[in-house]
C-alpha cells in the first residue's frame, strides 16, 4: 500500500525486464559452459529443440509474470489514490471536530448546532469510501486467486479439459472485471443522477454478481482437485476431473439460459406478463448463503380470450432434476400443458428437506416464494394454483398442505407418499420446524382439494403404513401413515364428519377410487403397481380433480 512497496515492484519489473532480454538474446549454445557445449553439439538435434522449447516456456511465464505485477501495481496505485481520499476527508472531519470543541467551548451554541450539522453527511462520506476501498479490495483479490488457479491449470499437462476449465475461469474474471468497472460508475454517481441509469446500474451488478455466485462452486472444486491430485489415486482423480468438467458443462449451458432468462425479465418488466424460462428463488440456510434456486416455467398460448391462466407446479422425487421430468411431462401431459402455465421447481442436492433428506433447506418458504412472486403477473390466475409431487415431492406436497397459509394454492396431488408419522402423530398434524423436530402442533387450512396416489405393491412406501426398508429417518427407517387412512385424516381435516371410506365409491381399470366431500379428497388405490403408480392415472383422471371443486368448509 505504501511508496516504498510500489518502488519495489517497479524495480522488480525491470529486474524481470532485463532477464527477459537477457534470454532471449543468448542461444542454446551460449547458455552452456564451453565444454557442455562441445557435448552439445554432439547430442541429436532433438535434445537442442527441447532446450529451447524449456526457453521459450521460461520466457512466456516471465512475460505472464511480468503482466501479473504490472496489474498489481496498477491496483495498488488505484487503492492509494482511494486511500489519500479517504485520509482527506478524515483529516476534514477532525477539523470540523475541533471547531466544535471550540465553539462549545466559547458558549457559542448556535455556531457548535451549525457545525454539527455537517458531520452526518461527512460520516456517509467516510462510510462510503470505505465500503467502495473493501469492495475494491475484495474484488481484486479473486482476480488474483483465479488468474493464480489458471496459472496452475496450465502447469498441470495432464488434465485433458484444462482449455475448458480455464475458458470458464476467465470468463469469471471478466465479470469481475466488468463488476468493478459498474460499480466505479456507480460510485461517480451524484445524488442528482439520472434514476434510471443507477437502476441499470444496480440491475446489472446483481445479475453479474449472480454469475460470479453461481461459478464459486467450480473454483471451490478446481482448487480441492489440485491440491489433493498427488496424494490421490488415479482412478479416483480421473472421477474427479470428470466430475469437474461436467460441472463446467452444466455452467456453460445455464449461462446460456441465464442469458436468455435475463431478456424474458426485461420483457416481462415492461408487460408484466410471465414468461417461459428459468427463474431463480435466493435463500440461505445452514448449508448455503444467498443460494440461488431454479425453477422453470412453460406458458401456453391463452386461448379463447383467456385473461388468466391457471398454475400447475410439480415436484421431482428424490434424486431428481426439474428439467428431465419437465420435458417428459410436457411430452406425456399435452392437454395439460395446454391450458396451464407448468412450473418444475428444482429441490436442493435433488432432495426435498423432509425428516432426514440431504437438503436442509427451507422448502416450503421457496415454493411459497414461487407461488407469490408468478401470482403477481397479469396472465396468472392467482386464486387457482396446483401443487403436485411424486415421491419425496409428495412428501413436500404433504408438508405444505400442513404448513402453507397462503390462500392461492387450491390443490395438492401427492404421489405414491401419504402422510408420514412425523407429519401426522395420530392425533395432530406437525410442523418441521427449523431444526426438523416436528414439535409444534399445526393446523392445516381448511377449504382446500386434495388427491392421493399409491400403489398396492409399493416395496418403498408400504400402502398399508409402517416403516420403509429404505427411506431413512431419524434413528431409523421412515414410517408412514396407511394410505386409505392418510387420506381419510386429510378429508376430516377440510370438514368430513363422516366414517372412513372402506369400498370404493368407483373404479376404473385397476384405479380404485374413495371420494370425500364430492370429490374434493380423493384417494386412488392403484392394484397391482409399485412406487411407479403415479404414471397410471390418466391426463383425464387429472384434469377431472384440478377442474372439480365443491368444497366449502372453512
Amino acid at each position: 500500500m505504501t511508496t516504498a512497496k510500489i518502488t519495489t515492484l517497479t524495480r522488480l519489473s525491470a529486474y524481470v525486464v532485463a532477464s527477459m532480454l537477457s534470454v532471449s538474446l543468448l542461444s542454446p549454445a551460449t547458455l552452456l559452459s564451453p565444454a557442455t557445449a562441445q557435448d552439445h553439439q554432439e547430442e541429436p538435434a532433438r535434445n537442442s529443440a527441447t532446450d529451447l522449447q524449456e526457453i521459450s516456456e521460461e520466457q512466456a511465464d516471465l512475460r505472464q509474470e511480468l503482466q501479473i505485477l504490472e496489474q498489481e501495481l496498477t491496483l495498488i496505485r488505484e487503492r492509494i489514490a482511494g486511500l489519500d481520499q479517504l485520509a482527506e476527508v478524515q483529516r476534514e472531519m477532525n477539523r470540523l471536530l475541533e471547531r466544535i470543541a471550540q465553539a462549545d467551548a466559547a458558549g457559542n451554541q448556535a455556531q457548535v448546532t451549525k457545525l454539527e450539522s455537517r458531520i452526518e453527511p461527512l460520516e456517509r462520506h467516510l462510510n462510503d469510501l470505505r465500503e467502495k476501498l473493501e469492495a475494491g479490495g475484495d474484488t481484486n483479490e479473486q482476480i488474483n486467486e483465479l488468474k493464480a488457479l489458471i496459472r496452475q491449470i496450465d502447469r498441470t499437462k495432464v488434465i485433458s479439459a484444462a482449455p475448458r476449465w480455464t475458458r470458464a475461469l476467465k470468463i469469471t474474471i471478466k465479470n469481475l472485471e466488468h463488476l468493478r468497472e459498474i460499480q466505479s460508475r456507480l460510485d461517480s454517481l451524484d445524488s442528482e443522477a439520472n434514476e434510471s441509469e443507477r437502476e441499470t446500474l444496480e440491475e446489472q451488478t446483481d445479475q453479474i454478481g449472480e454469475q460470479i455466485d453461481e461459478d464459486g462452486e467450480l473454483v471451490e472444486m478446481i482448487s480441492q482437485f489440485l491440491e489433493s491430485r498427488n496424494v490421490t489415486e488415479a482412478d479416483e482423480s480421473e472421477e474427479m476431473e470428470m466430475e469437474i468438467t461436467e460441472f463446467v458443462r452444466e455452467l456453460e449451458s445455464r449461462r446460456d439460459v441465464s442469458t436468455e432468462s435475463r431478456t424474458e425479465n426485461r420483457n416481462q418488466s415492461d408487460s408484466s406478463e410471465l414468461l417461459s424460462g428459468e427463474y431463480f428463488i435466493t435463500q440461505s440456510w445452514s448449508q448455503e448463503n444467498k443460494y440461488r434456486r431454479p425453477y422453470y416455467v412453460q406458458v401456453p398460448e391463452p386461448t379463447n380470450g383467456q385473461q388468466k391462466i391457471p398454475v400447475f407446479i410439480f415436484l421431482h422425487g428424490n434424486g431428481g432434476n426439474a428439467q428431465n421430468a419437465m420435458r417428459n411431462f410436457v411430452r406425456n401431459r399435452r392437454k395439460l400443458t395446454a391450458s396451464y402455465i407448468i412450473v418444475f421447481a428444482q429441490g436442493y442436492r435433488e432432495s426435498w428437506n423432509i425428516v432426514s433428506e440431504r437438503s436442509k433447506a427451507d422448502d416450503v418458504s421457496f415454493i411459497e416464494a414461487i407461488v407469490l412472486k408468478m401470482a403477481q403477473h397479469k396472465n396468472v390466475d392467482p386464486n387457482n394454483f396446483s401443487i403436485m409431487g411424486a415421491s419425496n415431492g409428495s412428501a413436500l406436497i404433504n408438508q405444505i398442505a400442513i404448513e402453507s397459509r397462503l390462500p392461492n394454492i387450491r390443490n395438492y396431488i401427492s404421489g405414491v407418499s401419504p402422510l408420514n408419522v412425523w407429519q401426522f402423530d395420530g392425533t395432530n398434524f406437525k410442523a418441521k420446524g427449523s431444526d426438523n423436530n416436528y414439535k409444534r402442533v399445526a393446523t392445516p387450512m381448511t377449504g382446500k382439494r386434495l388427491m392421493n396416489i399409491s400403489g398396492t405393491n409399493d416395496n418403498l412406501v408400504p400402502y398399508q403404513g409402517g416403516t420403509s426398508p429404505a427411506i431413512p429417518a431419524k434413528n431409523g427407517k421412515l414410517a408412514f401413515v396407511a394410505a386409505e387412512e392418510s387420506t381419510f385424516i386429510w378429508a376430516r381435516q377440510m370438514g368430513y364428519k363422516g366414517k372412513q371410506i372402506t369400498q370404493p365409491t368407483r373404479t376404473v381399470g385397476n384405479i380404485e377410487f374413495f371420494e370425500y366431500l364430492a370429490g374434493d379428497v380423493i384417494h386412488c388405490k392403484v392394484n397391482q403397481e409399485g412406487h411407479n403408480a403415479t404414471h397410471e392415472v390418466s391426463e383425464e383422471m387429472l384434469l377431472e380433480f384440478l377442474l372439480g371443486g365443491k368444497n366449502t368448509a372453512k
